[in-house]
C-alpha cells in the first residue's frame, strides 16, 4: 500500500499604503509541537482536512527572516521558537523535509517570486537562498497570465504533478510584492501490507450517526499500538518502509468525539503521545481515503496569535526598506491518498459483509472519525496532520440511523 501527500503554501506580501491598525490580540504558543496541535482546534468540525504544519513552519521561517519587531515576536512565539536564529531551530526539520529512503520519498521545495518593481534586499534573498534553498524568480506582475504560469509550473514540478493551479491571474494585483511559496510531496510504502483482495465495504459512521460505505482495508500483525485512557482514544503506529517515518492515528473511543480528543490532546505534546506505544498483535481496519483541501488560512494564524503580519502595521522591513509591506493571503493546498497500490481509481471486487476475528489481539477498528498524522519517528516532527469525518458521498448512499 501507498500513501501520497501533497502539500503547497503560498504566500502572497502586498505593498501597503498608510493606514491604522487594531491591536493584535495573542494566543501565545509555548513550542513548536503545540503549534501543531493548535492548528487541528481551528478547522471545521464537520469536513474532511489535510494540512502540513512543516509546510507551514518553512514558510513562515522564510518570512520570519525578513521580519522585525512585534511582527517577528508573534511569529516566533506561535511557532515556538526562542533564538534569533531561526534555522538553527528548525535545522531538524529542514532535514526531515529532504530525507528520502527507498520506500519513502520525501521532497520539499522553496520558491521566491519577487515583482521585478520591488527593491528586495540582496542579504534577505541571500539568507533565503543559503539556508532554505530558495529557488528566487523575478516576475512582472503586470502580466498576470504569464505571472500565474509560471507559479503554477513551478509548482506543479516540485509537486510531481499533483497540485495544479493554485493561483490565478487574478491572484495578483499591482500592490503584489512578493510571493514566497513552499511545496511538499511525500510517498511512502507500507511496512507491513494491507492486500487489496481483503478490501470490503464497512460502515463508517460520521460525526452525524449516518452509515456511509466505506471502503474498508485490513490485515494484522505487530504494530505499536496503545489504549490511552486519558485521551479516551486509541492510538496506532503504521510505519512506512523501514519505519523512518510513519502515519500515527488516533481513534476516539466510542463515548469520546474528535473535538473532544483535540481538546484533551492541548495538555500532552506530540511525542508524550508516540512514546506510550508497544508492539502488540493488532487485527487493523482502516478505511481507504482521499482528502483534497484548498484554502486562505489566514485566519488560521490570526487564531493561534500572528495577527501583525496582515495588519498595515506589519514590520517587514528586513526584506526591503523601500516600501511597506504585509501578508495579504496564505494559501494552502493540500491532497492526500491512502489506498492499497496508491490509486484511487484501481477496481476492486468488494462484499458487503465484514470478517468475523477470532481470538483476543486489540481491533482497531476505525469506522467512526479520526485523526492522522504522518511524521519522522526519530525526531517527531510532524510534516502532515488530518482529520477525516467521514467518506465522499460518492462512495455509497447514506443510510440515515434509524431512530428508537
Amino acid at each position: 500500500m501507498k500513501s501520497v501527500g501533497v502539500i503547497v503554501l503560498v504566500l502572497f506580501v502586498l505593498r501597503v499604503s498608510n493606514g491604522n491598525a487594531q491591536s493584535p490580540s495573542q494566543n501565545p504558543s509555548t513550542s513548536q509541537d503545540h503549534f501543531d496541535i493548535q492548528l487541528l482546534r481551528t478547522f471545521d468540525e464537520k469536513k474532511n482536512y489535510f494540512i502540513s504544519p512543516a509546510s507551514i513552519k518553512v514558510s513562515l521561517a522564510m518570512l520570519l527572516e525578513g521580519a522585525k519587531h512585534q511582527t517577528a515576536q508573534e511569529i516566533m512565539t506561535a511557532l515556538g521558537l526562542s533564538s534569533s536564529s531561526v534555522k538553527d531551530e528548525l535545522q531538524l526539520l529542514l532535514e526531515d523535509l529532504n530525507a528520502s529512503t527507498n520506500a519513502t520519498t520525501v521532497q520539499s521545495a522553496n520558491g521566491v517570486f519577487i515583482s521585478n518593481t520591488s527593491a528586495v534586499n540582496q542579504q534577505y534573498q541571500q539568507i533565503l537562498q543559503k539556508d532554505y534553498s530558495a529557488d528566487i524568480r523575478h516576475l512582472d506582475y503586470a502580466d498576470s497570465i504569464g505571472s500565474s504560469n509560471l507559479i503554477n509550473n513551478w509548482v506543479k514540478n516540485r509537486s510531481n504533478g499533483k497540485i495544479e493551479n493554485i493561483v490565478s491571474p487574478d491572484s495578483f494585483s499591482a500592490g503584489t510584492g512578493l510571493i514566497l511559496a513552499n511545496a511538499l510531496y511525500f510517498k511512502g510504502l507500507w511496512k507491513t501490507v494491507f492486500e487489496e483482495r481483503s478490501t470490503f465495504l464497512r460502515c463508517f459512521r460520521n460525526h452525524r450517526k449516518d452509515c456511509i460505505n466505506a471502503r474498508m482495508m485490513q490485515t494484522d500483525g505487530k504494530f505499536n499500538y496503545k489504549s490511552i485512557a486519558a485521551l479516551d482514544a486509541q492510538a496506532l503506529q503504521l510505519q512506512y518502509g523501514d519505519g523512518e517515518y510513519a502515519m500515527l492515528i488516533l481513534l476516539p473511543n466510542q463515548a469520546q468525539t474528535v473535538d473532544g480528543l483535540i481538546k484533551a490532546m492541548q495538555s500532552y505534546s506530540f511525542s508524550s503521545i508516540t512514546s506510550q506505544l508497544k508492539s502488540d498483535e493488532v487485527f487493523v481496519n482502516i478505511p481507504r481515503f482521499e482528502v483534497d483541501f484548498n484554502a486562505d488560512i489566514s485566519s488560521l494564524l490570526q487564531h493561534v496569535g500572528i495577527t501583525q503580519v496582515f495588519s498595515d502595521n506589519a514590520d517587514l522591513s528586513g526584506i526591503t526598506q523601500d516600501e511597506k509591506l504585509k501578508v495579504s493571503q496564505v494559501v494552502h493546498k493540500a491532497k492526500v491518498e491512502v489506498n492499497e497500490k496508491g490509486t484511487v481509481a484501481s477496481a476492486t471486487t468488494v462484499a458487503n459483509i465484514s470478517p468475523l476475528i477470532g481470538g483476543s489481539k486489540p481491533r482497531f477498528i476505525v469506522d467512526h472519525p479520526f485523526l492522522f498524522f504522518i511524521y519522522q519517528v526519530e525526531s517527531n516532527n510532524i510534516l502532515f496532520e488530518g482529520r477525516f469525518n467521514e467518506p465522499p458521498d460518492a462512495y455509497d448512499e447514506i443510510f440515515k440511523k434509524p431512530t428508537s
